[in-house]
């Protein structure tokens, strides 16, 4: 059965600097530019958040993913009795991310930068990041805090090809692991031998808790349902697929009875007209990011913000 939340959550937004004043247990909107602004007309329904939060139950780590031993971990045998047996079969591995009162989830998107929001991000009781973002030297605007980390498809192989780098002054992943070491990492099963390869590379000098998905994290019909027609195809086209931040987001409201969202700004320009890069951190030497053609970015912002 999945875990029975506590209560129905709160959705809050920190997409600029500007300091959140709503803090009403219901999703807020937060000003944007006019060509994505929010549907205002909106009205709180909790019949609806129930029925929400009854689908994305079944997106609850707990229940959804498998747990696996990623690095080096120590063999701690039972004892019994008061002596310790000599030869041991340690426990089945199981870690649970289990139940928190408020979570920040971080997205990577430029419009973090000089927003001074680290102290707030740090402030709550679990943070979720994405795709092993650069922490350090961005602490004041994104915190230093991190408990579970979700990586998109390419993420796990751009950690192996940094890691056999012969110039190990490009890889900026070892540093980026060594940030988060001994917390949770979700990739999807194929993902799983590129990370160990990289641990290897590593000399396992990490630890983590891997929890994996059959498929891709955000390939799942729970979030298709509990995001109906956001990532359908407009007249002509073809249908999306669900980012990994609103997949990160909606698995967040199974186990978070308030959400705080950080970085969700996919647009080039802020309302100010200023220029935003798509990441708040560079790039690294593998190959560039970009921002994905499949994805139906301004629809899921909308949909997060309040929207229809």
């Amino acid at each position: 059965m999945p875990p029975v939340p506590r209560h129905i959550p709160a959705i809050h937004r920190r997409d600029t600097s500007i300091q959140s004043r709503n803090r009403t247990p219901r999703p807020t909107t937060v000003s944007t530019p006019a060509s994505v602004a929010s549907n205002s007309s909106w009205t709180f329904s909790a019949e609806e958040l129930r029925k929400f939060r009854n689908i994305t139950a079944k997106l609850h780590p707990d229940v959804r993913l498998q747990t696996h031993k990623l690095g080096i971990w120590p063999v701690i045998c039972p004892k019994k009795g008061r002596r310790k047996q000599k030869s041991c079969k340690p426990p089945p591995f199981k870690y649970n991310v289990s139940d928190h009162t408020t979570c920040a989830v971080v997205g990577n998107g430029g419009i973090l930068l000089e927003s001074h929001c680290g102290a707030e991000i740090d402030s709550k009781d679990y943070v979720i990041r994405m795709n092993l973002p650069a922490i350090r030297g961005f602490e004041r605007d994104v915190g230093r805090r991190t408990n579970l980390t979700v990586l998109n498809v390419s993420t796990p192989n751009r950690i192996r090809n940094s890691s056999l780098l012969e110039n190990r002054t490009e890889d900026v992943y070892e540093s980026r692991l060594r940030d988060i070491n001994g917390t949770f990492l979700i990739a999807s099963a194929r993902e799983h031998a590129a990370l160990e390869t990289a641990m290897q590379q590593y000399q396992n000098q990490f630890s983590f808790v891997l929890l994996t998905s059959r498929r891709s994290f955000k390939v799942s019909r729970h979030i298709h349902r509990a995001a109906p027609g956001v990532h359908s195809a407009p007249e002509g086209g073809t249908p999306g697929l669900p980012s990994t931040g609103l997949a990160a987001v909606l698995t967040a409201t199974a186990l978070c009875d308030h959400l705080f969202l950080y970085g969700f700004f996919p647009f080039q320009q802020d309302e100010n007209k200023r220029p935003l890069p798509y990441h708040y951190y560079p790039g690294d030497s593998i190959e560039p990011i970009i921002q994905a053609e499949n994805h139906y970015m301004d629809k899921e912002y909308q949909f997060t913000n309040g929207g229809s």
